[in-house]
């Protein structure tokens, strides 16, 4: 079921002011008079203030300092409010991903049961075992290993030779007739 327009900026809207509301929660739980205290407290214990307004870069840096300090109490909000949106980002893919491992392990079992059923011939060429069941599973393993046609002894022998020109083409010899250049 695809989701209306509305219902998309719905969502967006909510997941937007969700964010917010993290953002203001882990703001207003670090916005407090007694963490303000506390910076200005090591401030002027290390006689760093001169009770001016010139002193609040040096509280901001002591401030901020002290920011490091909740950083695993941040990481806890974060993660308890965004932990279920992450996995989903995170895992996207995977279950077309497996379903293509599956394949593949299948398509690789066939070939390795195609290539026990085939037996080599002069020339590197293949020919189809008798015992051979599977249309399907020959036309995989064919597509796997890049084979056109698998065929018999006599359907080699009955194939016309080919010559090579000078620049590697393949051209086709009949019996009785010459090669053609083209």
């Amino acid at each position: 079921m695809e989701l209306s327009d509305y219902s998309k900026i719905h969502q967006i809207y909510h997941r937007e002011v969700h964010r917010k509301d993290i953002i203001m929660e882990i703001g207003d739980k670090l916005s407090t008079p007694a963490r303000f205290e506390k910076a200005v407290q090591h401030a002027r214990d290390e006689g760093l203030l001169v009770d001016e307004p010139k002193d609040i870069g040096i509280l901001m840096r002591e401030l901020n300092k002290d920011f490091e300090e909740h950083v695993d109490e941040i990481k806890n909000l974060l993660y308890a409010n965004y932990r279920k949106e992450i996995l989903r980002v995170a895992n996207r893919g995977f279950a077309e991903w497996y379903k293509a491992k599956l394949f593949m392990n299948q398509v690789m079992e066939v070939a390795r049961d195609t290539l026990d059923q085939v037996e080599p011939i002069e020339g590197g060429s293949i020919i189809r075992s008798a015992d051979y069941q599977s249309n399907v599973a020959q036309e995989e393993a064919m597509k796997l290993l890049n084979i056109e046609k698998l065929e018999t002894k006599d359907e080699q022998e009955d194939k016309p030779e080919a010559d090579q020109d000078s620049q590697g083409n393949v051209q086709q010899v009949s019996e009785g007739s010459e090669s053609i250049e083209g």
